[in-house]
């Protein structure tokens, strides 16, 4: 569980350092374990999603990180037996959807 909190936190910390002020940041979660963190920053391009989980790589060239936060965030989710992807939020933005396998699936 704390390392599934620190994922979230992560995607939250992400969607704060590049949303900018005023920006809306919302986390869904869903009845069968689905985690969505949703911005209204100015997005991810197309071109950057493919590499965005891995070390030392960061979406936005201007970026002071590290380039670890994604990169742990898949591994946790992938640890987990889930899935992480990043599409674009209606009307601007980004959102991260973080699956898990239910309890059903995981004993089949």
């Amino acid at each position: 569980p704390l390392a599934l909190e620190q994922a979230v936190r992560n995607l939250v910390e992400n969607a704060i350092q590049y949303s900018g002020a005023g920006c809306e940041i919302t986390i869904k979660i869903g009845d069968q374990g689905p985690i969505d963190v949703i911005d209204r920053g100015p997005g991810i391009p197309a071109a950057r999603r493919d590499r965005i989980f891995e070390r030392f790589v960061s979406a936005d060239r201007k970026s002071t990180g590290a380039g670890l936060g994604l990169s742990i965030v898949g591994r946790t989710v992938e640890a987990h037996g889930g899935t992480i992807e990043v599409e674009d939020t209606p009307g601007g933005g980004a959102t991260f959807k973080m699956s898990f396998p239910t309890q059903n699936e995981m004993n089949d």
